[in-house]
C-alpha cells in the first residue's frame, strides 16, 4: 500500500469513547476518563517492537472482500455509497431499546449484565432502520461482554426489531463504519472483523496472538478493539491488549490495519501518530509525536516532555527535551512553530488534557532561541491555540478557552491584550518539502518520498531511540 502524501483524518460515525483530541461527533456522551492509577501497573511494560522502515508498494490493489479466513475473494461490483446518517434515534431506557415510534422486544438480560453499566451503540441500517448493539466499557475488569448480536430496528415499526446478524464472541458495539457505509469493522472474537452490511458476510482481518512480556500474563490471548476508520477507508485504528494488573483492567496499545479489505496488501502496524511537523531548508525537520490524551485503556507510545529534530532529512533523529525548570512540556506537543526567517527560534504548544482525577493539565507554551538547547515557558497553561502571524514568530498569538487572545512581539517576554475573536480550527498535519523530497504523515509515522514515481519510505519513528 502506498501511504497518501496527504494527511488521513480519522473519522467515526456514531462511535463511543473518543477523548477531546478527536474531531469526530459522538452519538452519546464520551465515557468517563480512566484513572491513571488503573494504568500504574503498565507504565514499564515494553512496547511491541516497531516495524523497521519499509518501502511500501506504489499502488493500492483493487479492494475485494476477504472470506472468513482472510483469503481474497473477487472484488464486488462498485456500489454507490450507502447513507451514513441514522434513520431515527434509538435509546436504551430501563433495560429496553426504544425508538421514537415505541419500544422494541430487545432487552438487556439482567442475569447477564449489570443493566446500569450497559449502553447502546447505534449504526445506520438503511433509510428507515437503525442497527443497534449493547455496549459496555472495555477497560473495566473482564473487558466488554461479547453479546454476539447486531439488531435491526425498523424506525416506523420498532416492535418488529429482530437480529440482523449473530456471531459468537463478536462485539458489534466496539466498531467503526467505513466511509462508503457498506462495511462495519467490529471487534470479533480476538481480532478485527468486517461485516458487509449488504450481504451480511463476515471476515476475520487480524489475529493478535498472545501477550508480550510485561504487565500481561505470559501467553495470555490478546484482543483487538476497533477505534476508528480513516477518511479514505484504507486504515482501521484499533487497540491491541489484554488484562493487566491485580484488578484485571483491560489495557492495550494503539495499532493500525492498512488496506483492511485487501487480503494481499493488508498489514498490521503499531500506531505512532504525529501531531506537528515543520521543515527548515536545506535539511532540518522538527516533529512532535504521541497519541495525545490517553484514551481509556490505551497506553500510547509517545515522547512526553520532548519533541524530535532531524538535521539530515529524516535519516537520524535527536530527542529534544522541552523544559524550563521546574516546568516540563506535557503531555505532548500539539503545535510546533519554527520561524522561517530565524530558524533558531522555535515555539512549542503543549496539548490540554482533561483527566478525571487531576482536572485539566497542559496548554503551556515554550519558546527557544537556540534550536531547542534551552527553553522558556512563555505561557503558563490553558492555551487553546497558538499561531505565528504570517507564519513567522515576529508576532506570537495565543488564544485561551473563553475566546480572548493575546499577542507578543518579543517571543513571549511581554504580552498585549487583543480584541476577542474565535480561535482558528485545528488543521491536519500537512506535507512539507525539503528540496524535491516530500514528507507526509500517516497513522504509523512519517514517510519520505524522494521524487515522483518512487515509493515512500517510513523514516519515523526511528528504529532505535537515542
Amino acid at each position: 500500500m502506498t501511504p497518501s502524501i496527504v494527511q488521513c483524518k480519522q473519522v467515526q460515525t456514531h462511535r463511543f469513547s473518543r477523548l477531546p483530541h478527536s474531531s469526530s461527533a459522538l452519538h452519546i456522551a464520551a465515557l468517563a476518563g480512566l484513572a491513571v492509577a488503573a494504568l500504574g501497573g503498565c507504565k514499564n511494560a515494553p512496547t511491541p517492537p516497531l516495524a523497521p522502515a519499509t518501502d511500501v508498494a506504489a499502488t493500492i490493489p483493487t479492494t475485494g472482500q476477504g472470506d472468513a479466513t482472510g483469503a481474497a475473494t473477487p472484488p464486488t461490483a462498485t456500489r454507490a455509497p450507502r447513507g451514513t446518517t441514522l434513520g431515527c434515534v434509538a435509546e436504551l431506557i430501563d433495560g429496553t431499546v426504544r425508538a421514537a415510534a415505541g419500544d422494541t422486544p430487545i432487552r438487556v438480560d439482567p442475569d447477564q449484565d449489570d443493566v446500569r453499566r450497559v449502553k447502546l451503540a447505534v449504526w445506520p441500517g438503511g433509510d428507515d432502520a437503525v442497527l443497534v448493539a449493547f455496549f459496555r466499557e472495555w477497560y473495566t475488569p473482564g473487558g466488554p461482554p461479547s453479546h454476539g448480536v447486531l439488531w435491526r430496528v425498523p424506525c416506523s415499526e420498532p416492535a418488529k426489531a429482530d437480529a440482523f446478524v449473530r456471531r459468537e464472541g463478536a462485539d458489534f458495539a466496539h466498531a467503526a463504519l467505513s466511509p462508503d457505509g457498506w462495511t462495519l469493522y467490529f471487534s470479533d472474537q480476538r481480532g478485527v472483523g468486517a461485516l458487509d452490511l449488504e450481504t451480511r458476510e463476515m471476515s476475520e482481518l487480524t489475529h493478535p496472538g498472545t501477550a508480550w512480556t510485561g504487565c500481561w500474563t505470559p501467553d495470555a490471548p490478546l484482543r483487538d478493539l476497533v477505534l476508528s476508520v480513516s477518511h479514505d477507508g484504507q486504515q482501521v485504528s484499533f487497540a491491541r491488549g489484554g488484562p493487566c494488573g491485580a484488578e484485571a483492567v483491560w489495557v492495550g496499545r494503539p495499532w493500525v490495519l492498512l488496506a483492511p479489505l485487501d487480503a494481499a496488501g493488508r498489514q498490521e502496524r503499531p500506531r505512532h501518530p504525529i501531531h506537528a511537523l515543520a521543515a527548515v531548508p536545506p535539511a532540518t525537520l522538527w516533529l512532535s509525536d504521541g497519541e495525545g490524551c490517553d484514551e481509556p485503556g490505551v497506553v500510547a507510545p509517545n515522547t512526553r516532555g520532548a519533541v524530535w529534530r532531524s538535521d539530515d532529512r529524516g535519516e537520524t533523529w535527536t530527542r529534544v527535551e522541552v523544559k524550563a525548570d521546574p516546568d516540563v512540556l506535557g503531555p505532548y506537543a500539539e503545535a510546533l512553530l519554527v520561524d522561517p526567517r530565524a530558524p533558531d527560534r522555535v515555539v512549542v504548544h503543549g496539548a490540554t488534557c482533561r483527566l478525571a482525577e487531576r482536572g485539566t493539565i497542559g496548554g503551556d507554551v515554550f519558546a527557544s532561541e537556540d534550536r531547542g538547547a534551552t527553553w522558556r515557558r512563555v505561557w503558563p497553561g490553558q492555551a487553546k491555540r497558538v499561531t505565528g502571524l504570517n507564519d513567522a514568530l515576529d508576532t506570537l498569538v495565543v488564544w485561551v478557552a473563553d475566546g480572548r487572545r493575546f499577542a507578543s512581539r518579543d517571543l513571549g517576554k511581554s504580552w498585549l491584550d487583543l480584541d476577542q475573536r474565535p480561535a482558528p480550527e485545528a488543521t491536519p498535519v500537512l506535507p512539507v518539502h525539503l528540496g524535491d523530497v516530500a514528507f507526509a504523515v500517516q497513522d504509523d509515522g512519517l514517510y519520505r518520498r524522494a521524487g515522483l514515481g518512487t515509493p515512500p519510505t517510513r523514516v519515523f519513528p526511528p528504529a532505535t531511540a537515542p
